[in-house]
């Protein structure tokens, strides 16, 4: 197993594991999109948690030799040139150029999971063609944003609500109420933070 750059960040403890029949759903979708797909959903629904658990089942599974995490920042040509291949020349420009970045991933072929967190798209939605790119090859992407990206070849996974049960568990883990007698006030904390309702 190579990594091409660190692990992701290890899943928050508040995580809330997906169902099977979510992950059924991922596992058909990257089939029928021949191993592209992006996770889309609302902000702080737990895509990225999502994408940093099916990392972990990747590396056990032993499905992939190479893997690459990508945290998407500005750009996706310099999001990829600092955590994929980081070495720079003395003048700030990377050590090697996109077409031999391309050819690197094109020859890892089905062998490499390439996980893109948090991608944007440039203003007014224009298309980035260089992921149009990497969609084009044989190795697994999957992207995790809250754009609904419209890509040849690239399939939709929409990351569902969570669990009413998941919900009150989530919820539990960040909020706290304590019943202050003397102030007649509830004080309520929200992971550290403090706050009062009277």
């Amino acid at each position: 197993m190579n990594f091409l750059q660190k692990n992701p960040r290890l899943i928050v403890e508040q995580y809330k594991q997906r169902s099977l029949d979510e992950w059924d759903t991922l596992q058909q979708e990257l089939a029928d999109g021949n191993g592209k797909v992006f996770i889309q959903g609302l902000s702080g629904i737990g895509k990225s948690e999502f994408a940093k658990e099916f990392w972990n089942k990747a590396k056990e599974s032993g499905e992939f030799k190479y893997f690459a995490w990508i945290d998407f920042e500005n750009d996706l040509e310099s999001s990829l040139f600092r955590q994929f291949y980081p070495a720079m020349n003395e003048d700030g420009t990377p050590k090697i150029t996109q077409s031999i970045l391309l050819k690197r991933v094109q020859d890892m072929g089905t062998q490499l999971l390439l996980i893109i967190d948090n991608f944007s798209s440039k203003e007014g939605f224009e298309k980035d063609s260089l992921l149009s790119d990497l969609l084009a090859f044989n190795c697994t992407v999957l992207i995790t944003t809250t754009e609904f990206l419209d890509y040849t070849g690239l399939k939709r996974h929409k990351l569902e609500s969570l669990s009413l049960d998941n919900c009150i568990s989530l919820f539990k883990d960040y909020y706290s109420a304590e019943y202050d007698d003397e102030k007649n006030i509830y004080n309520h904390s929200i992971i550290g933070v403090s706050y009062y309702i009277h």
